[in-house]
């Protein structure tokens, strides 16, 4: 499986780190939130399980690794989302918005990704869609950013 960045690894991840209806059953709203990694997304929220999460954050730096040097911090500096569906290699990896989105969610919830600009702006950007940035760096590939409730 290597580094590849497919949309079934991403998948997986974000199954995987997710609440399951199982632990939040009985849990009111403000409740799984306090215990959540809360992420906005393009289109909806995450509420991501914080120690499942953290365990994949080797892997979801890997997957953003293989992006293109437009989506890192110390290369392009951040690129639309829109450019995300092909790799480094020039290989499209997908096909579909939510598995771009899914990608970018967590590795915002672990630290390893940012929005470059706040929702409000989105709209001014091409196509709608936010530009993001990859922080590839050896601190955000160790640091637990976001990978705890606040």
């Amino acid at each position: 499986m290597g580094n590849q960045l497919t949309a079934d690894r991403v998948a997986a991840a974000l199954s995987n780190s997710l609440f399951t209806d199982e632990e939040a059953e009985g849990l009111s709203r403000e409740e799984i939130q306090a215990k959540a990694v809360v992420v906005e997304g393009i289109g909806r929220s995450y509420g991501f399980h914080p120690q499942r999460l953290a365990s994949h954050r080797d892997e979801v730096y890997e997957l953003l690794d293989e992006l293109p040097d437009a989506f890192r911090a110390s290369g392009g500096g951040g690129t639309s989302v829109l450019n995300a569906h092909v790799d480094r290699h020039g290989n499209t990896w997908t096909g579909f918005h939510q598995s771009v989105d899914e990608l970018f969610v967590l590795g915002i919830a672990l630290g390893l990704a940012t929005w470059r600009l706040p929702r409000e702006m989105w709209n001014a950007l091409p196509g709608g869609m936010p530009y993001v940035a990859f922080l590839d760096t050896e601190d955000s590939r160790n640091s637990n950013h976001r990978s705890s409730p606040a």
